[in-house]
């Protein structure tokens, strides 16, 4: 279902959780069915694999991207600004770069 207006919207995220749902609830049956029948677990896990890839492609071509109308880009200077207005925000990117720095850097 293509999302053609907003006031779709809740409808459309609606059907995409209760599908989500469904397929989780579906697709471990479907391969327990597999790994202990005729298929065994080898060819079981490819068949899932091409099931799945056959629905992402699907997916792919029926999505239409709407992108907004263009706009002018901000300055890096004035996105910067911005970004550093928004304080817990900085203080949780700074805490993650130095935790990565601490745990990735050489052990002494």
């Amino acid at each position: 279902m293509l999302l053609g207006s907003l006031p779709r919207l809740p409808k459309v995220t609606s059907d995409v959780i209760q599908g989500s749902a469904v397929g989780g609830a579906i697709h471990p049956i479907m391969l327990n069915k597999w790994f202990h029948g005729s298929l065994g677990f080898q060819s079981g896990v490819r068949t899932s694999a091409g099931l799945l890839a056959g629905l992402l492609t699907i997916s792919i071509i029926l999505m239409k991207p709407r992108y907004p109308p263009a706009k002018t880009p901000d300055s890096m200077l004035k996105n910067f600004k911005r970004f550093l207005k928004d304080v817990p925000y900085v203080i949780m990117i700074l805490g993650f770069v130095l935790s990565c720095n601490q745990s990735l850097g050489p052990a002494d």
